[in-house]
């Protein structure tokens, strides 16, 4: 009896042991449950402030937009209002040259008729002989001028009336139109002060995101007509660690490829839109540099929504939800979705 009893004691202690390794794994599960409940949670919560974010940024990109448009409306009547009056004061001066070439004409007449007079002296005193021949000499004279115009008194008053009415018109469109070319004078400086600003803060903002991006280096954007800023085009420099500062074209197609994420993470950091759509921009970076672009967009994401069209590893890697289309069979595509926080939670929790 006391030999058989040892041996269930043996077992009932291991029994034992095993019940208490038991316990403690199913506490460890428990444990790994919760923290996985909780990652759930603060996941949501940081998925309904992003989406807060990104409906502020909405209404702010539309406010934005409806007075870019207004403003695009307000310039666009004005230069059609600056067109119309151009076009009124081309006519106008048409005709005034018209009635100026007029009037020269009837001062060449009047010449000529004082020419034809200026030989027929006043009477001195009121002989009859005089008379007689002072009026065969009108008469002569009048013959000589031929058929009389009789309403070209009427014709010269009417005439002087146009001329005063068109001077008015003149006076008019002139002040109006030194009215348009100072407005437009305004508009050209208030836009010129406006780009430059813009500028100078992505400026700023590229050179920060190409030292971040490239470990190092420098960057600028450079006008290339300073002094006329709304038609200049803009030159791209850059300077890698290790290499002279230089333009885009004596890069590689890594370093340009990168130098362009750049540029673009720059402007997206001053821009009020929420959502971009990136079309394999990584596909000239080798992996060094995919990893910086992955890390600085993973940065951006969080106060906006970034779709990205690739075929990089790492760049999938970096992704919140992947989107894949497959072929199961012939002619027939699917789609496929992965959020891969959660499939990371499965995947510990299994």
């Amino acid at each position: 009896m006391i030999r058989e009893k040892a041996p269930l004691e043996q077992d009932l202690s291991a029994a034992r042991s095993e019940q208490i390794a038991a316990q403690e794994m199913l506490a460890e599960v428990e444990n790994k449950k919760s923290q996985a409940r909780e990652h759930v949670r603060s996941t949501r919560a940081a998925r309904e402030a992003s989406a807060r974010a990104v409906a502020v940024a909405e209404n702010s990109l539309r406010a934005a937009e409806g007075i870019v448009a207004r403003t695009e409306q307000q310039l666009s009547e004005a230069i059609t209002r600056r067109e119309d009056a151009l076009r009124r004061l081309r006519g106008l001066d048409v005709l005034v040259e018209r009635l100026e070439g007029d009037l020269r004409s009837l001062a060449v007449a009047k010449a000529a008729l004082a020419s034809r007079f200026a030989g027929i002296a006043p009477l001195a005193a009121a002989d009859p002989e005089a008379l007689v021949s002072r009026r065969s000499e009108l008469g002569d004279a009048l013959a000589a001028l031929g058929p009389v115009n009789l309403g070209a008194a009427e014709q010269s008053r009417r005439l002087k009336e146009r001329l005063a009415y068109l001077a008015s018109q003149a006076s008019d469109l002139t002040a109006s139109r030194e009215e348009l070319l100072a407005s437009a004078q305004e508009l050209d400086l208030e836009t010129a002060r406006r780009f430059g600003e813009a500028l100078e803060d992505l400026r700023a903002r590229f050179k920060d995101v190409f030292s971040d991006l490239f470990a190092g280096g420098q960057a600028d954007l450079i006008l290339t007509d300073p002094e006329d800023p709304l038609i200049s085009g803009v030159d791209i420099l850059a300077q890698p660690p290790g290499k002279r500062l230089a333009g885009l074209a004596l890069l590689s197609g890594g370093e340009r490829a990168l130098t362009a994420i750049a540029l673009l993470f720059a402007m997206a950091g001053g821009s009020a839109s929420g959502f971009f759509v990136l079309d394999e921009v990584d596909a000239y970076l080798d992996d060094p540099n995919c990893a910086r672009f992955c890390r600085y967009l993973q940065q951006l994401a969080y106060a906006r929504q970034f779709l990205v069209i690739t075929h990089n590893k790492t760049t999938m890697e970096a992704a919140g939800v992947l989107h894949g289309l497959t072929m199961e069979e012939e002619g027939v595509s699917r789609l496929v979705s992965v959020r891969l926080d959660e499939a990371a939670i499965a995947g510990g929790l299994a």
